[in-house]
C-alpha cells in the first residue's frame, strides 16, 4: 500500500530511474564489465592490506543493495533490486576510496548517505549532476568524526602512513621510488593500491567503450601541470612523476571522472573537463586536504560539465568552414 502511495507522487522519469521493467542488457553489461575492471585492485589491496579490507567491501555493496531495493519498493511498491548490478559496482566504488581499516558501522553509515541521499534522493528531486560516491568521499573525508575512515595504513601493517599527496605537499616523496606506486607498497585507500592495475582496468574499460578514454587522459595531463606548477621541490619534474602515478588520482581519473553519466555529452568539452579535474584535484591537495582533493575535484568537475553542456554552442555541419 505504501508503495502505491508513493508511486502516485513519484515523476515517471524517477521511475524509469528506480524500477525499469527489464534492465537494459546494454547497463549490465557496463556494469560487468567495471566489476572485472575494478576487482584486481580490490583483491590486490586484500594481499597488500589485510583480509579486512573484503569487510569493508562486503559492508559497501551489502548497504547499497539493501537501500536500492528499500527505495525501489517503497517509490514502485515493488522490488527489482540491483537486476542490473549498479548497486554492486557503486558500493564497490565507495569501499575503494576508503581505509582498509576503516570502522565497520562508520564504513555501513557513509554508504547509506552515499545511496539514500545522494543517489536516490537527489534523482528523487532532480537528475542528480554529481557522482554520488564522489560527494560522498568528499563530504565524509573532511568531517573530522569520520577522519579515521580516511586514515590510510602502510602496506603490511596496521600503522598510519602518508599518502602519496601527502608527500607531495610535504616535500617527501624521495622516500619512494616511482615503481613502488605500481604495485602498491605505498599507503593508499583500499582500492587504490596498485597504480598498474588501475591503468589496466581503464584501459580495458576503454577497449570496451565504457568510458572517453580522452577523459583520464586529460585528468593525469592536467595533474602534472597543476602538481609542476606547484611544487615547491628543487626538481618538481619528480612531483609530476609521482602524482602522475599516484593510485587515488588514477582511480578517480579512470572510475569516476570518465563516468560517461556524469561527463559532459558533448564530445569538445572531454578534454577541458578532463584537465579541470585533474589540475583542481592537485590545487586541493595544497590548500584543503589530500584525501577529500580529488573526490571534491570530480564533484566540481561534474557541475562543471553541466554547465559546457548548457552553452549555446551550434555545431557546424561536417565539410563546413
Amino acid at each position: 500500500m505504501a508503495g502505491k502511495i508513493f508511486s502516485l507522487f513519484t515523476p515517471s522519469e524517477v521511475k524509469a530511474h528506480l524500477l525499469p521493467t527489464l534492465p537494459s542488457d546494454r547497463v549490465r553489461v557496463i556494469m560487468a564489465d567495471t566489476a572485472i575492471a575494478i576487482a584486481p585492485c580490490i583483491f590486490w589491496s586484500t594481499y597488500v592490506y589485510s583480509v579486512r579490507t573484503l569487510l569493508v567491501l562486503l559492508v559497501c555493496v551489502g548497504v547499497f543493495i539493501l537501500s536500492d531495493l528499500l527505495c525501489s519498493f517503497a517509490f514502485t511498491g515493488r522490488i527489482y533490486g540491483a537486476l542490473d548490478l549498479s548497486s554492486l559496482i557503486y558500493g564497490a566504488l565507495m569501499a575503494c576510496l576508503l581505509s582498509p581499516g576503516a570502522d565497520l558501522l562508520h564504513c555501513a553509515f557513509i554508504a547509506l548517505v552515499c545511496s539514500l541521499l545522494l543517489r536516490h534522493f537527489l534523482t528523487f528531486i532532480a537528475r542528480s549532476p554529481i557522482h554520488p560516491v564522489a560527494a560522498a568521499a568528499a563530504l565524509f573525508s573532511l568531517l573530522s568524526y569520520f577522519s579515521g575512515e580516511f586514515a590510510f595504513t602502510l602496506p603490511f601493517t596496521s600503522e598510519a602512513g602518508a599518502t602519496v599527496p601527502d608527500m607531495i605537499v610535504g616535500e617527501s616523496t624521495h622516500t619512494l621510488m616511482w615503481y613502488d606506486l605500481l604495485f602498491g607498497k605505498v599507503c593508499a585507500p583500499l582500492g587504490c593500491a596498485s597504480a598498474l592495475l588501475i591503468i589496466a582496468g581503464g584501459i580495458y574499460l576503454s577497449v570496451r567503450r565504457i568510458i572517453d578514454i580522452r577523459i583520464p587522459l586529460a585528468c593525469i595531463v592536467g595533474a602534472c601541470v597543476a602538481a609542476y606548477l606547484l611544487s615547491a621541490n628543487a626538481n618538481p619534474f619528480f612531483d609530476v612523476l609521482f602524482i602522475g602515478l599516484c593510485g587515488q588520482m588514477l582511480f578517480c581519473a579512470f572510475f569516476l571522472c570518465a563516468d560517461r553519466t556524469y561527463a559532459p555529452h558533448r564530445r569538445q568539452f572531454s578534454l577541458p573537463y578532463g584537465a579541470l579535474c585533474g589540475a583542481l584535484g592537485v590545487f586541493l591537495c595544497f590548500k584543503l586536504s589530500t584525501a577529500a582533493a580529488f573526490p571534491l575535484a570530480v564533484v566540481i568537475a561534474n557541475l562543471a560539465a553541466r554547465v559546457l553542456d548548457a552553452l549555446p554552442i551550434r555545431q557546424k555541419p561536417f565539410g563546413k568552414l
